[in-house]
């Protein structure tokens, strides 16, 4: 088949990669956003989808969007058989999902319907989910509505990380992928329409959803940090911002001698709303990320700092 792969992250790589080696499909362009300037030297960065389609000397398209006639025209002028989409990051009109003779299918990271939206690797693990997945899907005009293709499933546990759970879900996305395009070109695949009774939405990640809540039992804390560890929870403890990348149960018994967000002790040990955690990973504001070793040997002075603070 003639496919035009439409994606932008590291998740897409993998199943960008088996089309390019697939021997039964030809990738005709990529659609991937627009390069933007990154991190603290603003350099204009391409997406790795971006990079990896040049390597392999693949027409790449960056369109702002598809709201001119101009951009669309040249979707069409294409004539692929089918577009194939892993998280590309624009909403697209019906005119392009209705193009070509297959349309548009979605590499979807979770068990549809549950979990619509933008952020359904962060929501199975905030949710303590026991298991995840990928939903390979039509799509439609709606969000995440449209027929569901195949599905391939995978554990989730408590230890389970953001970082964790999107790798093992970009690593089975590519046979079921292939397996799609295979059962849709032989019409031997039945598409199966979703449950909406049983959607459940997965929003965008807003700022303050980093913000630790350590009022709440470890067990949930520790969901919301595993589930950001991409970027890091925010812990504010006097005039500083820590981001914590990893943490673990410390202590069981009861916190109720303690403030929810309190530091105990020189071990770093925070109170939740029962029990508490220890940071396994962090990072200082304008420092790199270090362990709770190099943490506890580095900045002694700080931590009795930060617990002098709280007790004044």
């Amino acid at each position: 088949m003639k496919i035009i792969f439409m994606g932008s992250p590291l998740f897409a790589l993998p199943s960008l990669k088996a089309l390019i080696e697939s021997n039964d499909h030809e990738i005709i362009a990529v659609y991937t956003q627009p390069p933007k300037p990154q991190k603290r030297g603003m350099i204009v960065t391409k997406t790795p989808v971006h990079e990896l389609a040049e390597k392999y000397n693949i027409p790449v398209f960056t369109p702002k969007n598809f709201k001119s006639i101009a951009d669309i025209e040249t979707f069409y002028n294409l004539k692929a058989d089918i577009a194939v989409v892993a998280a590309y990051g624009l909403i697209l009109p019906k005119a392009i999902l209705e193009a070509f003779k297959f349309g548009c299918i979605n590499i979807h990271a979770s068990l549809l319907p549950r979990w619509r939206g933008a952020s359904p690797i962060q929501y199975s693990i905030l949710k303590g989910d026991s298991e995840s997945g990928i939903t390979i899907m039509q799509m439609a005009e709606g969000l995440d509505t449209g027929d569901m293709l195949l599905k391939g499933s995978v554990q989730v546990t408590d230890t389970t990380s953001f970082e964790t759970l999107h790798n093992e879900l970009s690593t089975i996305a590519p046979p079921l992928l292939l397996k799609a395009l295979s059962g849709l070109k032989d019409q031997t695949i039945v598409p199966i329409k979703q449950d909406d009774a049983l959607t459940i939405y997965a929003p965008k990640i807003k700022p303050e959803d980093y913000i630790l809540d350590c009022n709440q039992p470890t067990k949930l804390v520790l969901r919301q940090i595993n589930a950001l560890s991409y970027h890091g929870c925010l812990y504010n403890i006097g005039d500083l911002t820590i981001k914590i990348f990893a943490a673990e149960v410390s202590y069981t018994q009861t916190a109720s001698n303690y403030n929810p967000g309190e530091v105990i002790d020189l071990n770093f040990n925070i109170a939740c709303q029962e029990g508490f955690i220890q940071p396994q990973m962090l990072q200082l504001p304008g420092k790199n990320k270090i362990d709770i070793k190099q943490f506890l040997n580095g900045y002694q002075n700080k931590i009795k700092d930060l617990l002098q603070h709280q007790w004044e």
